[in-house]
């Protein structure tokens, strides 16, 4: 199977669902959420914001991923603009988070059951964090809410956060190293709306795409 099969479900089931994908950087969490936009985005309603890549080299490095999002569905949130990026009408610039969901929601407005990925949260409210009396997690559980959307915000690390007690489900990618070899692994260690296995799944990155393989230490 590619991701667990009760992710999938509880994001088809549920409207203004959000879901943070917690992980240190090379456990696969942006290869996680572009596999969940590939399962729930068949009709042109995912975007991916991100704060690291744009369209032509997201491609390039997970050729697999145009199945999930068109080009049109890549908006560029690095908050400068890049040379390699020339397409501005894809491309974020704000300094406050109500420029930030005020760019998103015109993209979100013109979709049917959107998807919305943000890899990263962390740097978006990096750039934001300033701009606001309210909490900026707040903010976009919020926008959630409202537009109906399905949020997948990537966090850089698996501390605890008070964004946890506010998002709907939270995944966790990670490292183990048993001596022998070293894993990655997924446990699903929130979903609000359906049942879940706490034990961690074996998780592999191929050139088709992100797979589980079963429990780890089965």
């Amino acid at each position: 199977m590619s991701i667990p099969s009760e992710i999938v479900d509880v994001l088809r089931k549920f409207h203004g669902y959000a879901l943070c994908i917690k992980g240190d950087p090379g456990t696969g969490k942006t290869a996680f959420v572009l596999t969940i936009l590939r399962e729930l985005c068949r009709d042109g309603n995912g975007v991916y914001v991100s704060t690291r890549l744009e369209a032509e080299k997201l491609y390039s490095m997970f050729p697999w991923a145009r199945e999930a999002i068109p080009p049109g569905g890549v908006i560029d949130a690095a908050n400068s603009p890049r040379m390699e990026s020339p397409n501005l009408a894809d491309h974020i610039i704000y300094r406050t988070m109500p420029e930030f969901l005020g760019a998103l929601y015109a993209k979100v407005s013109q979709l049917k059951d959107p998807v919305v990925a943000i890899d990263s949260w962390d740097a978006v409210v990096q750039t934001a964090k300033e701009s606001a009396s309210m909490s900026l997690d707040g903010m976009m559980i919020e926008f959630a809410s409202e537009t109906g959307s399905r949020i997948l915000l990537v966090t850089e690390t698996r501390d605890q956060k008070p964004l946890d007690y506010m998002v709907d489900g939270i995944v966790e990618l990670g490292l183990v190293d048993d001596r022998r070899d070293v894993y990655r692994y997924l446990q699903i260690r929130k979903l609000r709306g359906s049942g879940h296995d706490l034990r961690k799944y074996v998780l592999e990155i191929t050139s088709e795409g992100l797979e589980v393989k079963g429990f780890l230490y089965e």
